[in-house]
């Protein structure tokens, strides 16, 4: 389907800080006309994700007060995305994680990445505006966690396509987390990768555990060189 090569481009421009094709544009454009209401939603947080892509691709180009203010606009036209959502099916398609499912992991995704970046590039920001968002972080990665263990759970073999469609979120999630010491999403992927045979999970994960246990190094030798009472010990993955 489209949706789902529109998709898989996104991320890999995301991924590579590049811009979005414009054929892709034109593309979508085109295909617009297709559209119903089931796939509404969908098309419009992929919309979304094309605005996130080309921001990161140009986010050099632009002040960090700047990077804020484009962030702050599009976290607040994302925040109003699940109200395109009809309420009714969303029951069921987190059952069967459909289009609707993987819409929302997606609109839970682009909100850490957004927030994440506020939080990276702002300096004036209140403790408590801080906490706010470093909060709303928190909780999209435990929804995107709580997502994938529905799937997970209501299978009685999960099917390939279907952890590859969980493969994304649960990386955003996994990488967010692992800054505060939070591994659900991180088993969940060494859970996919043990039982579906698909390598790019595991490939993650094993990232993920040397950047948190050269982190671990980091803050211990840090401890030591300043003769800390206390030495701030991460737990080990």
């Amino acid at each position: 389907m489209f949706w789902q090569a529109r998709y898989q481009i996104l991320i890999n421009c995301f991924a590579k800080g590049t811009p979005v094709p414009p054929n892709l544009t034109m593309l979508t454009e085109k295909m617009a006309v297709w559209e119903d209401a089931a796939s509404r939603p969908l098309s419009l947080i992929l919309n979304m994700m094309t605005r996130v892509c080309d921001l990161r691709a140009t986010i050099t180009s632009f002040s960090p007060s700047e990077v804020v203010v484009r962030c702050e606009t599009l976290d607040g036209q994302l925040a109003a995305w699940p109200l395109s959502c009809p309420s009714a099916p969303l029951h069921i398609a987190m059952k069967s994680y459909s289009s609707y499912s993987i819409a929302w992991n997606l609109y839970r995704c682009l909100r850490i990445l957004i927030n994440g970046l506020i939080l990276e590039y702002s300096s004036e920001q209140s403790r408590s505006k801080q906490a706010e968002k470093g909060h709303l972080v928190i909780q999209l990665c435990s929804d995107i966690c709580a997502s994938a263990e529905i799937q997970i759970n209501h299978a009685a073999q999960l099917r390939v396509c279907d952890a590859l469609s969980l493969v994304w979120p649960l990386t955003v999630a996994a990488i967010a987390q692992q800054k505060i010491n939070h591994f659900k999403a991180f088993e969940l992927l060494e859970y996919m990768g043990r039982t579906t045979g698909i390598n790019q999970c595991l490939s993650v994960t094993h990232t993920i555990r040397s950047i948190h246990n050269g982190s671990t190094a980091a803050l211990e030798k840090r401890d030591r060189a300043f003769g800390a009472m206390q030495a701030r010990r991460l737990p080990s993955i």
